[in-house]
């Protein structure tokens, strides 16, 4: 016969056991329920799992979200967050085909003049039209029909402020890398960004700035010295061999003046400096065409064959009256030095240069 002693240690673990069963209904009820909208579960479950929990959370909205249609094929990779209403709060795209990249870029820009460069150095991106956009050259890809490089930009939007946050910056760096993987594209896994590159980077002295994408400064013409304002300063703002390379000269006093150099690499570009060119130079009839290196009293343009396809160089100076700056010669003299040093780094040939005329600015 059992005594009702030896019943209540049966009676204790029974309650124990039913209690652990409620709690673990309540656990699958709550997994069942809450996680759609737990930056955790997103990080597991879209974009092929590649992008960090911490930086979701640092990006998404409070708020109930749900996956977005996704798209992966032989040349594009694409995944979203949606709102309940099907407003997205982070939708990300990455692609190699060349007419789509091409497209793409155009729509970017209407001139090639880029504001913002939110990513560090070593990370060939930019911000346009609200998106972070990262592009990279597929040496694991053929050469499209026409003979061009094959090219893979990833472009990612999203609902962060203004300037955009480290963790924007990286979940488009994280998505870079994986597609680059899965298309077959072959670019270089690009480091995660901790945070913004300023957005008025610091400049040193040209004579110091050797190494660096400012570097052909170090042996350029002399710089007279600027009439307003204080010593000349260069400031880098993308690597030396980005596809799309910027270099600002900068002095800083009772009036500010600004140089801007760049590169820009592809025949994607040749539309872009057309237009440059037509809207900003006074070209005189049986002068140079649209499509040619010149000279105006504050932009000039060079241009070269890099890989069989077409390089853009310019220099553009802000200021108002050049004779008091650098005259329209000396910002030829550093154009030249510009571009035969960007010229060299990319292995370009058949580099042309502009005349000696100096031409009216339209």
């Amino acid at each position: 016969m059992t005594t009702e002693n030896e019943r209540r240690p049966l009676t204790t673990r029974a309650k124990v056991a039913a209690a652990a069963g409620v709690l673990a209904s309540l656990a699958l009820l709550g997994y069942a329920t809450k996680p759609q909208w737990q930056p955790w579960w997103f990080a597991e479950t879209v974009c092929g799992g590649h992008l960090s929990a911490a930086d979701l959370d640092a990006l998404l909205p409070a708020e109930r979200l749900q996956p977005g249609e996704e798209a992966s094929g032989p040349d594009e990779v694409s995944c979203r967050l949606n709102t309940e209403d099907d407003h997205f709060v982070l939708n990300i795209h990455a692609s190699t085909d060349p007419d789509d990249v091409r497209e793409e870029l155009e729509s970017y820009f209407s001139i090639p003049f880029v504001d913002s460069l939110p990513f560090p150095k070593g990370i060939p991106g930019f911000e346009a039209d609200s998106q972070l956009a990262i592009l990279q050259e597929c040496p694991d890809l053929p050469r499209d029909d026409q003979g061009r490089k094959r090219r893979m930009l990833t472009r990612a939007m999203g609902s962060w402020p203004d300037r955009p946050t480290g963790a924007a910056l990286r979940t488009a760096v994280a998505m870079a890398n994986a597609s680059s993987a899965e298309l077959g594209c072959g670019a270089a896994t690009l480091p995660m960004p901790e945070k913004p590159a300023p957005a008025d980077p610091a400049g040193v002295p040209p004579r110091q700035a050797t190494g660096a994408l400012c570097g052909w400064l170090a042996d350029a013409p002399a710089l007279p010295r600027n009439r307003y304002g204080r010593p000349w300063k260069a400031a880098a703002r993308t690597g030396r061999t980005a596809p799309i390379t910027s270099c600002r000269l900068t002095s800083d006093g009772e009036k500010s003046v600004t140089v801007e150099f760049g590169g820009w690499y592809g025949d994607w570009t040749d539309e872009l400096f057309h237009t440059l060119t037509v809207s900003s130079v006074d070209l005189p009839d049986g002068g140079p065409r649209s499509t040619e290196p010149v000279m105006s009293e504050h932009l000039g343009r060079a241009t070269a064959r890099c890989s069989g396809e077409s390089a853009n160089y310019w220099v553009y100076a802000s200021f108002s009256d050049p004779e008091q700056h650098l005259p329209a010669r000396r910002l030829r003299e550093l154009l030249v030095a510009f571009a035969e040093d960007q010229a060299e780094r990319h292995g370009c040939t058949d580099l042309e240069l502009p005349g000696r005329t100096i031409h009216p600015a339209r």
